[in-house]
């Protein structure tokens, strides 16, 4: 979608953003989905990728179209409803559900408005938008969804809890923040490519096992910078093969450091997925095994066993 675009594009200049959009999926339909996108910087700084969490907000979006549908009948609503009067930059109603609210708040009948929230019902009036907006509440957090009424003058907040949502948001994020953790400290590389064999990212350990920095790698055809014996090429077309079948694989490869020498690596390969189950690239962990594989060469030499066969 052209927000989803925008907000790639901004992540890309280093920019955070929080958006909805509509998605489709493989069994569920249209959801409706809460993204948050965060970029990912190399060890000079620059922008190398982003870490995105998608959360589910089906259920919400779906609470607050019953709210709006409630607009003109607040006392129905069974959710927090504010009333503001714009011209006269007054509190004027609450529903029950919003007692608790104007307590928090310390809200009486005709008090003037503070200006942050002045503000956003002047914007949500004047552009006869909905303007969103988060409260918290002692323990709850509310998501408050600020409507304009202009033929009556006035504004009406609905607010539905979003506690939950947002916990499992920040425990997912925090999931993430391990995960990359992990993999930026591991003694084995790693490397993540697209469909069309474009290096998207490797860490410092795959750097440091080909002799190559991160910056003369990525955004690079991994044909193009990491060179590779003619047997270790049959074998990625053995797995280019597997992968356009959807499956996995583990081999070796001869691999040639910046510095020409050859080396051994190990590679094992995982495919990955979009939300829509379309495969994206493949992410692969990388192990020198050189002096493995010395080591199995000399065990052959001195067992007398022919160059090729498998001990």
């Amino acid at each position: 979608s052209k927000t989803m675009k925008y907000k790639v594009s901004e992540r890309q200049k280093g920019l955070s953003s929080r958006y909805e959009l509509q998605m489709k999926t493989k069994s569920r339909g249209v959801i409706w989905v809460n993204a948050s996108g965060a970029p990912v910087y190399d060890g000079d700084g620059k922008v190398i990728g982003s870490i995105g969490i998608n959360t589910d907000i089906t259920q919400r979006k779906k609470v607050e179209a019953e709210m709006e549908s409630l607009s003109r009948f607040p006392r129905e609503n069974p959710f927090p409803v504010l009333r503001f009067s714009v011209d006269q930059r007054v509190f004027i109603y609450n529903n029950n559900p919003g007692e608790s609210i104007i307590n928090h708040l310390s809200l009486k009948k005709n008090m003037v408005l503070n200006k942050h929230w002045e503000d956003l019902f002047e914007t949500s009036y004047k552009n006869n938008k909905t303007v969103q907006e988060e409260l918290q509440v002692n323990s709850v957090l509310y998501m408050c969804n600020i409507v304009p009424v202009q033929k009556s003058n006035y504004v009406n907040v609905y607010m539905s809890d979003i506690t939950e949502e947002r916990a499992a948001e920040e425990a997912l994020l925090d999931s993430e923040e391990k995960f990359r953790s992990l993999v930026e400290n591991m003694n084995e590389g790693v490397i993540r490519i697209n469909v069309d064999d474009t290096i998207e990212y490797v860490n410092e350990s795959f750097c440091k096992i080909l002799g190559y920095s991160q910056k003369e790698l990525l955004g690079k055809n991994r044909f193009d910078v990491l060179a590779i014996d003619d047997d270790s090429m049959k074998e990625i077309e053995k797995s280019i093969a597997k992968r356009k079948k959807g499956v996995s694989s583990k081999y070796e490869l001869k691999h040639q450091r910046k510095s020409g020498e050859w080396i051994w690596v190990s590679i094992n390969g995982t495919l990955l997925h979009d939300d829509k189950g379309v495969m994206v690239g493949s992410m692969g962990i990388v192990a020198d095994i050189t002096n493995q594989k010395r080591f199995e060469e000399e065990i052959k030499r001195l067992l007398n066993i022919p160059e090729g066969v498998a001990t």
